[in-house]
């Protein structure tokens, strides 16, 4: 995989930002610096990019698909209200094969957590 100003562009963009971003979220950053770059160039390049193991997809249900700059094995919250995305401290294997006992060998995990992020909740109690 070849390194072209606009892949460049759009790693530089998620690894920025501080939050995980869907592909139409890239996009419209990108386009800023590139803005005649086509909707299917920065999916394209997302997708190379993932394939190729620089970012991770993560898939949260009823959301698009997030892309997260970060390739080493961490878990997420996500805020019921607004839908950011964010780390969390990873959930080490042995805690995991404590938990799922002595002849099951886990392979691989997806831990998404579900909460009122600190801003939904501030706007929530500045309503009442």
């Amino acid at each position: 995989m070849g390194i072209t100003k606009q892949r460049q562009e759009i790693y530089a963009i998620l690894s920025s930002y501080n939050r995980h971003m869907t592909a139409d979220q890239v996009y419209d950053a990108v386009r800023h610096t590139f803005p005649h770059i086509g909707r299917g160039t920065v999916y394209r390049n997302l997708n190379l990019m993932a394939d190729a193991g620089k970012i991770r997809r993560l898939y949260i249900p009823g959301q698009p698909v997030h892309f997260d700059p970060n390739t080493y094995r961490h878990q997420h919250m996500v805020c019921v209200k607004c839908g950011k995305v964010w780390d969390i401290k990873d959930i080490s294997p042995e805690e995991i094969n404590k938990m799922a006992g002595a002849r099951i060998t886990v392979v691989d995990q997806i831990t998404i957590v579900y909460v009122v992020c600190d801003e939904c909740a501030a706007l929530a109690l500045n309503k009442t």
